[in-house]
């Protein structure tokens, strides 16, 4: 077979290779314009987060410091005693709007930020006990 035979089937053989030549300039060519950026809520995201993180070391620190402090927040736990909860944590520094949750194999703390009144960042603990 010869060189120019290698190609697609047909009916009736192969037909000869003949690749498509497209000039550059044919193509049309479409660039997406994109809004201008607007940094503002990302940089209160990271604020609030900063916020929320140092809560979140406070909380952690208490816990690592005190074995008394971590008794009373497993024993209200236990004690399905909700409201004992929040407040001990709140006292250990979680200032941010947290949802607590517990059950008997840990303890999970979520922080929401919010900027002009739209959650804006998360930030979860979740610790075994």
């Amino acid at each position: 077979m010869c060189h120019h035979c290698y190609g697609y089937p047909t009916a009736t053989g192969f037909a000869p290779f003949r690749p498509w030549h497209f000039h550059p300039d044919s193509y049309i060519h479409y660039y997406r314009q994109y809004p201008p950026v607007d940094p503002a809520v990302f940089v209160d995201s990271v604020t609030m987060m900063q916020r929320m993180t140092q809560d979140a070391n406070q909380f952690l620190q208490k816990v690592k410091d005190s074995q008394d402090f971590a008794e009373q927040v497993m024993k209200a736990a236990q004690k399905n005693d909700q409201g004992t909860v929040d407040d001990l944590l709140t006292g250990a520094g979680i200032q941010s709007d947290a949802d607590i949750h517990y059950n008997p194999d840990g303890l999970r703390v979520k922080m929401t930020g919010t900027y002009e009144g739209v959650d804006c960042c998360y930030l979860t603990i979740s610790l075994r006990w």
